[in-house]
Order: structure tokens, then sequence, then C-alpha cells
């Protein structure tokens, strides 16, 4: 139960890494999200 909870860690990790390097704001990442 562990692994998937760290796999999904390290992805929404990336994901806002992503967003934040190309200048999104908190708004841009959350409605990308619920678009996701």
């Amino acid at each position: 139960m562990v692994l998937p909870s760290l796999v999904l860690s390290l992805v929404l990790f990336f994901l806002l890494q992503r967003e934040f390097a190309e200048g999104h704001t908190l708004s841009g990442i959350k409605v990308s999200g619920t678009k996701g």
C-alpha cells in the first residue's frame, strides 16, 4: 500500500514541477488537474 502512494506522490510532484516550469499559477494547476 506504500508503493502506490509513493508513485502518486512522485507523479504529482513531477506534474507540479512541469506546471511551475511552464509558468502556470496555482489556479492553472488546479484547473488542469480538474480537467485531467
